[in-house]
């Protein structure tokens, strides 16, 4: 079998993790396949790409999404200024990837793949490529577009809807984001698949916190739908306790947005862009505050080392958290509030124990690396077939 991959960026957020991760369980699923990675650009994936032997090609190609909350601003300063902002985007990009696109189609006749797996909802070049050459294609949406709260908007909602119904199979990351789709742009061929996770010798490095010293963490791009000022301001609200508190976040923004919502204060602090490996043993409680998420790959890396996760009771993460099993679900910032109070006063070494290998079972039945490239590679295996 040969498959070429589509990813629809050349970053190491959530995306790109789960690409490398199945094509890593594929491998080890089925050790004869041959796959390939087109992305858009060089680094920082490149790197991961090589450090696990993936081959890949960089080849620009442009999304057709535009930003809502940029949109809006033009918006509230005129329409028509919105229009020519619009306009300009739109068919630059239309234009860079008509001009690229030969680059594609040649690549792609000459790697002659049996299929081609396109990994985000946001950039259309793989659907492209595999209708140009008669190709079949599996698309995996991994975000919602068309709704304020990812910002995600379609520039061109037809041209989406044709090749949506044209794909062999959709595929999710939740039943939430199936029906979603399903509401917005009808019934489809699809898969409910969750996410699974690669990590490695993680079972025996469950965290071990300092109870003096409760540190919570958020993980991710930087944004208003990831919704992190909600939660520093929750901390900044906190009554003085005996012990430290920390809200440690993890991750990238625009650098106006970061200064205008991570304070200068002792017990928030913002570390940027870490590796995964780096990344968990920073806090011993994760918070999920986002609305609408898809999937909330970061609960189940969390899980996997044994870290319980706080999510917001909305999208996705209603299904991946089950309370007092691997984590807690809250429903607003008064709920959240209450449960980082019960948290900070009733943790001991013996509850948060339980609490780690609890977290780290439900991970293991749930988003096994290798459960979830199997159900994936038998997918593809029944569209060529």
């Amino acid at each position: 079998m040969k498959i070429l991959f589509y990813a629809h960026s050349s970053t190491l957020y959530g995306a790109n993790s789960s690409l490398i991760d199945l094509i890593l369980g594929i491998r080890k699923q089925q050790p004869g396949v041959c796959v390939h990675v087109i992305i858009p650009s060089e680094e920082p994936v490149c790197r991961l790409l090589q450090e696990n032997e993936i081959s890949y090609t960089v080849i620009p190609h442009f999304n057709w999404i535009y930003n809502f909350e940029v949109a809006e601003k033009y918006r509230r300063n005129s329409n028509f200024l919105f229009k020519i902002w619009y306009l300009k985007n739109k068919w630059q990009k239309r234009i860079k990837n008509s001009f690229y696109r030969r680059r594609h189609l040649a690549f792609a006749r000459h790697f002659n793949a049996d299929i081609i797996y396109v990994n985000s909802s946001l950039a259309p070049m793989g659907a492209v490529v595999a209708t140009k050459l008669k190709v079949p294609y599996v698309w995996h949406h991994r975000e919602t577009v068309e709704e304020p709260e990812s910002g995600f908007m379609l520039e061109n909602r037809r041209q989406f809807f044709k090749y949506f119904k044209s794909a062999k199979k959709n595929i999710y990351p939740s039943h939430f984001l199936s029906t979603f789709y399903k509401e917005e742009f009808g019934e489809s061929k699809c898969n409910v698949v969750y996410n699974g996770v690669a990590f490695k010798d993680c079972a025996d490095k469950f965290p071990k916190p300092d109870f003096n010293n409760i540190r919570f963490g958020m993980v991710g791009r930087i944004n208003s739908q990831k919704n992190q000022k909600e939660v520093i301001d929750i901390f900044e609200q906190l009554p003085d306790c005996d012990e430290e508190i920390e809200l440690i976040i993890i991750g990238e923004g625009e650098k106006q947005y970061l200064d205008n919502i991570i304070p200068e204060n002792s017990n928030i602090k913002h570390l940027g862009f870490l590796p995964k490996a780096e990344i968990y043993k920073h806090f011993d409680f994760l918070i999920v505050n986002s609305k609408n998420e898809a999937f909330g790959r970061t609960v189940a890396e969390a899980n996997a080392i044994g870290i319980p996760v706080i999510g917001r009771g909305s999208g996705a993460i209603c299904e991946i958290i089950k309370p007092g099993e691997n984590g807690f679900l809250y429903e607003n910032s008064e709920e959240l509030k209450n449960i980082i109070l019960m948290l900070i006063q009733e943790t001991t070494p013996m509850s948060y124990s339980n609490f780690s290998v609890s977290s780290r079972k439900y991970f293991e039945d749930n988003f096994n690396i290798e459960k979830y490239s199997r159900t994936v590679l038998e997918i593809l295996q029944e569209v060529i077939s």
